[in-house]
């Protein structure tokens, strides 16, 4: 039988226990997304309960990607001493701390600006912006830089936010993404997306840094990815350099 209280490894990442508390938005985050005094008494107090590895509420690579206020960001260096304030206490009582990191797409909160999407979808009332090659190479761009931000700041691990509609699943869903280019079509260039954010990651933090997902493993609609299009795809992205899965499901971006 497990013992949960057993320690843990993932990669070369040591974790006291088995238990992982799953991110979580939590709204602390100032306008900026800058972390505030708020932020850091609830990751001091989610340490003192001794969990292995705690991962945080999502945090947006690019500022037109901000899914909700209150959310942390990685976009740009000036978030780094609020990150490390989230870093510390965790590591003071023993814990391990991984940054989630994500994309909203058509999930991302009025900026200004058309949302960026994979494809129009008709079903969503607001300015959408279908992304170009350029769009696409900025946001996995904006991604790598967050991964290495993450790594600089002291977080022992990076998660991508790979689940519930937000921009790497609306890449994925055939609800969501319906272009004719080498990003879409069949499930291995649905999935290219995924790909190329691992590589490049890989590639900047190197082969030791723990790299997780939270990945939507299908979507709960009619016509929407299917287990098998998922399991293919979680596969690829291990082979990639994905060191552990959180399996979620369902795409709320897909209508469901």
């Amino acid at each position: 039988m497990i013992d949960l209280f057993h320690p843990y490894r993932i990669g070369k990442l040591e974790l006291g226990n088995r238990f992982v508390r799953s991110a979580t938005w939590d709204a602390t985050a100032d306008g900026d997304g800058a972390v505030t005094d708020a932020s850091v008494v609830l990751y001091e107090a989610l340490a003192r309960g001794g969990i292995g590895l705690i991962v945080t509420g999502f945090a947006f690579v690019s500022a037109e990607g901000q899914a909700g206020f209150g959310q942390y960001g990685v976009h740009n260096d000036k978030m780094l001493p609020g990150l490390q304030r989230l870093v510390k206490p965790v590591h003071q009582f023993g814990g391990k701390i991984a940054l989630q990191i994500h994309h909203g797409g058509i999930s991302a909160v009025n900026t200004g600006h058309a949302a960026l999407v994979v494809s129009r979808i008709p079903t969503i009332n607001k300015p959408q912006h279908v992304m170009n090659e350029g769009d696409i190479e900025s946001i996995i761009s904006d991604f790598t830089l967050a991964a290495v931000r993450a790594r600089e700041a002291g977080f022992d691990a990076v998660q991508l936010h790979g689940a519930h509609g937000y921009l790497m699943s609306q890449f994925l869903s055939p609800l969501t993404n319906r272009r004719s280019d080498r990003w879409g079509g069949s499930i291995e260039n649905r999935g290219r997306f995924h790909i190329e954010v691992i590589r490049r990651i890989r590639q900047a933090v190197g082969t030791d840094y723990p790299l997780l997902i939270k990945f939507g493993v299908r979507d709960e609609s009619d016509n929407g990815l299917i287990l098998d299009d998922g399991v293919f795809t979680a596969q690829r992205i291990c082979e990639a350099g994905i060191d552990a899965i959180e399996v979620s499901a369902g795409s709320p971006a897909a209508g469901k």
